[in-house]
């Protein structure tokens, strides 16, 4: 059986408890949630405070608060430090969300997502002083390094 990532509770659309069956309010308040985040601004920021406690902020935060603020939930927000070891515990612990993360056809293998709730184009980058890259078709024959897993690939 599919594990479930429930990327913002799977209650995207619906911001209010009284939008909730009785059963779904249930499962979300006699649940542990374990909640995996990795610096990814604007969406999720992970910084540390002068005590050593870590601060998470963020669009995605802000969003997911907002949605939880009325509901009874215990989770616990979690610093996976990059993007492989969240997609990593996504897998492994049956309690697994993030807040922020695309489909992807492997990701769909063990996930379970809403409909986004934001989308952004994915462009590419130079320094000031390369040249302006206008097409796709000035990569022929040429390397690309893209970190692994990203969504932005295109193969």
């Amino acid at each position: 059986m599919k594990k479930i990532i429930i990327l913002l509770f799977f209650i995207q659309s619906i911001l209010f408890s009284e939008n909730l069956t009785n059963k779904e309010l249930e499962y979300l308040q006699n649940n542990n949630f374990n909640i995996y985040v990795n610096t990814w601004e604007p969406y999720i920021k992970v910084s540390t405070d002068e005590s050593g406690k870590k601060i998470f902020s963020g669009v995605a935060v802000e969003y997911f608060e907002a949605i939880t603020k009325d509901i009874h939930i215990n989770y616990n927000l979690i610093d996976a430090n990059n993007f492989t070891n969240l997609l990593k515990n996504l897998k492994i612990d049956p309690n697994a969300m993030t807040l922020s993360s695309s489909k992807t056809k492997d990701k769909e293998s063990y996930a379970l997502f809403t409909e986004p709730y934001v989308s952004y184009p994915i462009a590419v980058m130079t320094k000031r002083d390369k040249p302006f890259i206008s097409s796709l078709d000035k990569f022929q024959n040429k390397v690309i390094a893209v970190g692994n897993k990203f969504t932005g690939v295109v193969t």
